[in-house]
């Protein structure tokens, strides 16, 4: 090939080379990276109950523009100081502790509703025969010292004409053993969680929800600062329609949802998770079948209980707390 040619070759090479990274400097912003930067934490150590965020982050976050890191919680994680100090942008965490620290004094807001009723519950072995919160009378009964099941206690037994002078209550720790061993009678759960422990060993128990008992708790929602809401609303909307992009394909993609956790957290039991999710779906679309969505009357209801059960003082202007605009949205858009 003569030299001349050769060179020809070289520039018309060059040239075309040059055109493409002129053009993918031309691109818009949103096409050669996210727009927008954000990390939500976890109320506590990955499972399937972060199946939606985790699918949101690895399958749909990109198609808004978003740069979504998912961060596992746990012992010494808390979720609240968290995203209060900016070291995360969104967090998840039971609706009873967000609106106690607004109580307090944060100033939070609730922009998705994970469950719309507390996944919290009470099991006992079959053989004891408990089957109501009256059949709590004369009992011991297991309290964790931390989360909500105090709430779900008191709450139920409040509204079941429980006596509770009849009834021991101690604290315990989430381990099973002791409760299996026969040294209490009912042991605090999440429904679609620590059953699925049980049904692993083949023990027959009594499940307890308070949600069939008169329980009106909200359970985790999604939580931000307002002035993230206020300075940086496109964002809030493009993360709020990640994870409910997540949700919904987490509910009807079981396996490839169960595979992105387990890449996501190694040490989970993908046999074991995917029992956990199939059991949570009735929790995750309870309202409407929409996953994350929720109405303004309950969170009315709720907080009047959460006021009588004396987690919050104050006057509540749920509309000024929960926002439901971009849930709402998302659905009228994708119906």
């Amino acid at each position: 090939m003569k030299r001349s040619t050769v060179i020809t070759l070289l520039v018309i090479a060059m040239a075309v080379a040059g055109f493409f990274v002129w053009k993918s400097y031309d691109r818009p912003a949103s096409e050669t990276k996210e727009k927008y930067q954000a990390s939500i934490r976890f109320g506590w150590i990955p499972s399937a109950s972060f199946a939606g965020e985790i699918a949101g982050m690895n399958k749909f976050a990109a198609n808004h523009n978003l740069s979504l890191k998912c961060e596992a919680g746990g012992p010494g994680l808390n979720s609240i100081q968290l995203v209060q100090t900016g070291q995360n942008t969104f967090g998840t965490l039971a609706a009873d502790e967000v609106l106690a620290a607004n109580d307090k004094g944060a100033d939070f807001v609730i922009i998705g509703v994970i469950n719309y009723y507390s996944p919290g519950g009470f099991v006992s072995l079959a053989d004891k025969n408990i089957k109501t919160p009256k059949d709590f009378e004369g009992k011991k009964v297991g309290i964790l010292p931390f989360g909500s099941t105090t709430l779900w206690y008191e709450s139920m037994v409040r509204k079941n004409n429980v006596n509770k002078k009849s009834i021991s209550v101690i604290t315990i720790s989430p381990d099973l053993k002791p409760f299996l061993s026969g040294n209490y009678d009912i042991q605090p759960v999440f429904v679609y969680d620590e059953t699925v422990t049980l049904d692993q060993q083949n023990v027959k128990y009594n499940l307890i929800e308070p949600k069939n008992f008169g329980v009106t708790l909200k359970g985790p929602v999604y939580f931000c600062k307002r002035q993230t809401l206020e300075k940086n609303p496109e964002m809030v909307k493009a993360f709020i329609e990640t994870v409910a992009d997540g949700w919904n394909y987490a509910i009807k993609n079981i396996d490839s949802s169960i595979a992105m956790l387990k890449k996501f957290a190694p040490e989970t039991d993908p046999v074991r998770e995917k029992q956990v999710l199939t059991k949570a779906i009735s929790y995750y679309t309870l309202y409407k079948g929409q996953p994350l969505n929720s109405d303004y009357e309950s969170w009315i209801v709720t907080i009047k209980e959460l006021k009588e059960l004396g987690v919050i003082k104050n006057d509540v202007d749920i509309r000024n707390i929960v926002k439901l605009d971009y849930i709402n949205n998302y659905y009228q858009k994708n119906n």
